[in-house]
């Protein structure tokens, strides 16, 4: 019987460091997608497509915690993935693809001449 409440309170120990381990609030790891959603459940307007805002895109820093400061740092984490913010419609905001390096066009804009 001794065994038996051992083994229970380690269950417990464990379980209890799991559910503190994934309530942290931490978004490192997690998905662009997920981080952005989340903001829309705050109130935020953000717009995106699924096109420019990827699965993969997972985030490597973490959001200021600050919901009236989440807005305001979204341009710093969109960066990171090429990615920028603009005023939209409404109070919206837009993700868009980032600005072109310098000296570069980007390809909807490449003019190809054709061989003679």
């Amino acid at each position: 019987m001794r065994r038996l409440r051992l083994r229970f309170a380690l269950l417990v120990l464990v379980a209890a460091e799991s559910v503190a381990a994934a309530d942290t609030g931490s978004w490192i790891g997690e998905p662009l997608s997920a981080y952005l959603d989340a903001l829309n459940r705050a109130g935020e307007k953000i717009v995106y497509t699924s096109d420019l805002v990827t699965g993969t895109m997972l985030l490597d820093i973490e959001p200021d915690p600050d919901p009236d400061k989440a807005a305001a740092g979204l341009a710093d984490l969109l960066e990171a993935f090429g990615l920028a913010v603009r005023p939209g419609p409404s109070g919206s905001l837009l993700v868009v693809r980032g600005d072109v390096a310098p000296g570069r066009a980007p390809a909807a804009e490449a003019v190809i001449e054709p061989q003679v």
